[in-house]
């Protein structure tokens, strides 16, 4: 008896390895929001907890990414002091720094990002884009720059991962001059089986820890103070 209780078991937790977490990321209406949902549930973004009556009700600040804190940069972009937080030099700094740390990243952990990349599927791509502006010429050569960095990611991903694209389609409005901003529909899914990403992370976390040092500039610290 035992024994099919265990097989009973080991179907089940094989099911659940086998179902896959899905990423939807979506950009309309200026606003971008994610959700991570594994077979019906919503893990991301968490349910916000409803007032007890009584309770004073907190002022809702929406924030420009939806389930995500809105940012000290993002509070107050609106003003000339939010848009100038960042000068062009530091901009560079921390673009210099990001390509260093994932370059270290894909280094030690090639092997799991290439498994990871080979499992994925890129599922549901949507894009419905209409670019608009106060200008015909402008219109379209904005045109051209959204269309070239659209099919270009898209071809990136294909290339990458196993992609199924649902609709694309990027139109110029000149008949409309009292509406001036683009519209912008994005949307995809990310789609991976759990054993992959539970045993994929397992090999690029452990080799992650190995770097800790480097990702967190311990390393470049300590041969400035030696330098000194």
């Amino acid at each position: 008896m035992w024994i099919w209780i265990l097989a009973a078991i080991a179907a089940v937790i094989w099911i659940l390895l086998m179902m896959p977490l899905v990423l939807s990321i979506r950009y309309a209406d200026g606003k971008l929001k994610f959700e991570v949902t594994y077979m019906f549930i919503k893990i991301f973004p968490f349910k916000e907890k409803k007032a007890k009556s009584g309770e004073d009700k907190p002022s809702s600040v929406e924030s420009p990414v939806s389930g995500l804190p809105e940012t000290e940069a993002s509070a107050d972009a609106d003003t000339p002091q939010g848009k100038s937080k960042r000068s062009l030099a530091e901009m560079i700094e921390l673009g210099k720094s990001i390509k260093e740390k994932l370059g270290i990243i894909y280094g030690s952990s090639s092997k799991g990002i290439k498994r990871i990349l080979r499992k994925i599927v890129v599922d549901n791509i949507y894009a419905d884009i209409t670019i608009r502006s106060e200008d015909a010429a402008k219109t379209a050569v904005n045109y051209g720059i959204v269309s070239g960095i659209v099919y270009g990611i898209i071809a990136a991903i294909s290339s990458l991962a196993t992609t199924y694209v649902e609709s694309c389609d990027i139109d110029c409005d000149f008949e409309n001059p009292k509406k001036l901003e683009s519209d912008v529909n994005v949307s995809l899914k990310f789609k991976m089986r759990l054993h992959i990403l539970l045993s994929s992370g397992l090999l690029i976390g452990t080799k992650l820890l190995r770097k800790r040092r480097e990702l967190t500039g311990s390393v470049k610290k300590s041969a400035a103070i030696a330098a000194e």
